[in-house]
């Protein structure tokens, strides 16, 4: 004679089976999630070092340049040079190349910048497919528990009514 528990056995196994991926799924989204928040804070970080390091440079630049520009004056000032004519284009041309390497420290740090923007970007829509994919877990965890319940408890009433599982004394 089989058990008529069997079937039962076996749908409530597959409910908890289906209840346990589940959880692991929502675990293991709440982990991608946790991990993205930390980059972003890490980003944030690396953002606020990147304008403190592009303006010490800048700065750091700048009073070189104007040291330079000093120094070549006071150069053409003690030869007795006048300071017009070529003299003024030197100096001229000093203060372009200053402000193209400023240009060129702005736009370095720009590019790194825009990287990381890129980079927060992707995270944040990274965190969005995580919340869309974790409304829906609950959702096919019920559906498939559901589903695999009937299916083990239909195998069970099968397997039981052909007496294959029989019941021990």
């Amino acid at each position: 004679m089989s058990h008529p528990a069997v079937p039962v056995v076996m749908a409530v196994s597959s409910l908890v089976s289906s209840y346990m991926q589940g959880e692991a799924t929502k675990a293991q989204l709440d982990a991608e999630q946790a991990a993205l928040e930390d980059e972003e804070k890490q980003l944030v970080q690396q953002r606020i070092y990147l304008n403190e390091s592009r303006d010490e440079e800048i700065d750091l630049f700048r009073r070189e340049t104007q040291e330079l520009l000093g120094l070549q004056t006071v150069g053409f000032a003690k030869t007795g040079v006048e300071l017009s004519g070529s003299v003024l284009n030197v100096l001229n041309n000093t203060q372009l190349d200053a402000l193209e390497e400023e240009d060129r420290i702005y736009r370095e740090y720009a590019k790194a910048r825009t990287m990381s923007d890129l980079r927060s970007q992707s995270i944040k829509n990274q965190m969005g497919h995580i919340s869309s994919q974790r409304g829906l877990v609950d959702s096919l965890t019920f559906v498939g528990g559901l589903s695999g319940a009937a299916t083990s408890y239909y195998t069970g009433r099968r397997l039981t009514s052909k007496k294959k599982i029989t019941k021990v004394n």
